[in-house]
Formats: C-alpha cells, sequence, structure tokens
C-alpha cells in the first residue's frame, strides 16, 4: 500500500520531476565543463567532452525515472499505445479478441459463483454437515465421475434400506407454469419434490405443513406448498389460506402450507407440487436427485457400514 502511494505521488509529480531531473543534468554538464575550462580547455571543446563523459542523457533519465517510480507508466503507456495501434489495424481480430476476453471473463465469474455457492458458503440448512446428495460412482481405467441424476429404481432403494438416514427424492430443476388465484394469473417456477423434502433440508413450513406419504403417490390428491414471496405477493400474506383452492395449469389444487421467509430453495421455484416417484414412465430416466440426511445420534460410520 505504501509502494502504491509512493507511485500516485511520484504521478502527479511527473511534470515537475521531469523539470527537475533535465535541470540537474544540465548543471552537472555546466560544471564540469566550467572545470575543464579552468584547465585551460576551449570553451566549445569543454562542453563536448563533458557531456561525452556525462553519458546519454535518454540513459540517465530512464535511471533517474526508474529510481522515482516513474519508468513503469512510460512502459505501460508504450506498449497500450502499441496495442491500440495493432487493434486499429485489425478490427476483426480485435472483435474476436474482445468477445474471446468477455466469454472467459463471464465463464471464470460463473466457476467462481459456482464454488463460491456451494464449496465456500455452508448450506442455508440447519446442520448442513449432516447433510448428502446420493450420488452413483463410475470408475474405469484412470477415471472416475459421479452421477447425482438417479432413477426411479435407485431412489426406491435407498428410501427402503438406508437405516441411518432420512432422506427424500427432488425433481434437479424447475419448470414454468400458469398460476391463478384470486382473479389474478401469474406465470411462476413449479418445482416437485417428495414427502419429507422439506423435513429432511430441516426446514419447518411457516403456516401449514407439507406434503404427506398419502399426497405423494400416484393418483394422491392435487396440492401445492407456496414460497414465502408468493404468498405475499398474491395473498398479501393472509394466514388463513391454507386449505383454499387454487388453479395451476388450469387444474384446481389445494394450499397445504407456506414456507418461511429465510428458506432458500435448490433451484429458483416459487410454489412446490409432490414428486410421486415411481419405476416407471419419468422414474425410468435419470431424472431424479436424493438429498439424505443422517438421523439424530447417527454417525457417518454408521451411515457408511
Amino acid at each position: 500500500m505504501a509502494r502504491m502511494h509512493s507511485w500516485w505521488r511520484a504521478l502527479t509529480r511527473r511534470s515537475r520531476l521531469e523539470d527537475e531531473m533535465v535541470s540537474e543534468m544540465d548543471g552537472h554538464i555546466e560544471r564540469y565543463a566550467a572545470d575543464l575550462e579552468a584547465r585551460g580547455m576551449e570553451s566549445g571543446e569543454a562542453r563536448r567532452v563533458a557531456r561525452l563523459e556525462f553519458g546519454s542523457m535518454g540513459a540517465a533519465a530512464e535511471e533517474c525515472r526508474e529510481a522515482v517510480g516513474l519508468r513503469w507508466p512510460d512502459e505501460l503507456a508504450r506498449d497500450l499505445r502499441y496495442a491500440v495501434r495493432v487493434l486499429r489495424k485489425s478490427p476483426a481480430f480485435t472483435a474476436a479478441a474482445v468477445a474471446t476476453l468477455a466469454l472467459c471473463i463471464g465463464a471464470n465469474t460463473v466457476i467462481f459463483s459456482v464454488v463460491d455457492a456451494v464449496l465456500l458458503r455452508p448450506l442455508p440448512y440447519p446442520q448442513p454437515e449432516r447433510l448428502f446428495s446420493v450420488a452413483r460412482h463410475f470408475q474405469g481405467k484412470g477415471s472416475e465421475a459421479y452421477q447425482t441424476n438417479l432413477w426411479g429404481s435407485v431412489w426406491e432403494a435407498v428410501r427402503d434400506n438406508a437405516a441411518y438416514v432420512d432422506a427424500a427424492v427432488f425433481s434437479d430443476g424447475s419448470m414454468g407454469v400458469n398460476f391463478a388465484a384470486g382473479g389474478r394469473v401469474e406465470y411462476v417456477k413449479q418445482q416437485r419434490v417428495s414427502a419429507g423434502f422439506f423435513r429432511v433440508l430441516g426446514i419447518t413450513p411457516l403456516i401449514g405443513r407439507e406434503f404427506s406419504a398419502d399426497e405423494d403417490r400416484q393418483g394422491g390428491p392435487a396440492v401445492v406448498v407456496l414460497s414465502y414471496a408468493l404468498w405475499k405477493r398474491l395473498f398479501r400474506a393472509d394466514p388463513s389460506i391454507v386449505g383454499q383452492a387454487v388453479m395451476l395449469r388450469g387444474e384446481p389444487h389445494t394450499i397445504l402450507g407456506v414456507l418461511p421467509a429465510e428458506f432458500q430453495s435448490i433451484v429458483p421455484a416459487d410454489l412446490w407440487t409432490p414428486l410421486r416417484p415411481s419405476r416407471s414412465g419419468e422414474g425410468a430416466g435419470s431424472n431424479y436427485a436424493v438429498v439424505a440426511r443422517l438421523r439424530s445420534g447417527t454417525t457417518w460410520a454408521q451411515a457408511n457400514g
């Protein structure tokens, strides 16, 4: 910081310092020439010899600029002028270079944002150290990979055989749907999750409840859980909203509950409906993701065993 401050002061005094350097060098040359004249040398010859022995004025000026920290701005300015001339001569190359820089900077920003959100910051749920996602592990010659998109059969295996964890399944994306309530229609984001999803995350609805196993099955009743923002925007935070009917995709749904304001969804969503996982249809493809939590009093060693 002190060095940067010194550079800034040097830059602001640049003109005065340049004048002082020239004056100082001229003074040295004049004094040396005067000394040579006192020894009997002619005036013109004395000045010529003095300048030769003093050396290059340009080299001396560069040494002075280096000493006071002015050399790097000169070099930077020359480099910038050269770069501008080259870029002006090749507009196509310039456009490609700018586009490449923008793409690389944008990609790095996105990567840092993901790393920051996923790896650096703790998950925004209670006891995040006890949460984990379920993945399939593939290992080959010199390589390995993990797949978090799972089949319905994998979800059933986790649900029925993982004795030390509570697990839930969810769609790892959201979809846009039409939502109508109280005479208003909005285009909102819907995510589908299984019964127990919010409980596994450690989230209790602000009002009402989340989905039950009876609702999270094929042919179950049409129900919906709202985000706090949607509840406040469309229903003016009406606490008596539980049990009211709304239209989702043109079909009637009953509101079960509203999530707290601090809840942060895994994917952007305004409301949630039961996923109703199975092995057939969508469940036959790798369309599910599984989140799980170690049960109270359980260790990782027990779960891994």
